[in-house]
């Protein structure tokens, strides 16, 4: 009895934490949505963030220059940088561990 109880007990304790790590996973990719949307809308032509999200998306209101500067020019960039920001926190990662 006692050894079924314990059991329970680290079973619930892992699913506490497996919700807690997805929720911190949750809280990143939203702070990386949010920092991609920002980065594209920075420029100099300024677009809102606004205008970047509903570019992204695919809506009709967004006229073609608009396009062109999320797409072609800013978007490729703006994910080389999250690309390259991922490979570095694995790096800096695997190398505490040595």
């Amino acid at each position: 009895m006692q050894l079924e109880t314990s059991l329970d007990n680290v079973v619930v304790a892992q699913r506490h934490l497996e919700r807690r790590r997805w929720r911190i996973v949750a809280i990143f990719c939203v702070i990386a949505g949010i920092s991609l949307i920002l980065d594209i809308a920075t420029g100099p032509s300024m677009l809102s963030p606004k205008t970047v999200f509903m570019a992204l998306i695919g809506s009709d209101q967004i006229t073609a220059m608009t396009q062109v500067i999320v797409y072609d020019m800013r978007l490729p960039t703006a994910l080389m940088a999250l690309v390259v920001g991922q490979h570095w926190v694995l790096v800096v990662r695997k190398s505490r561990r040595c």
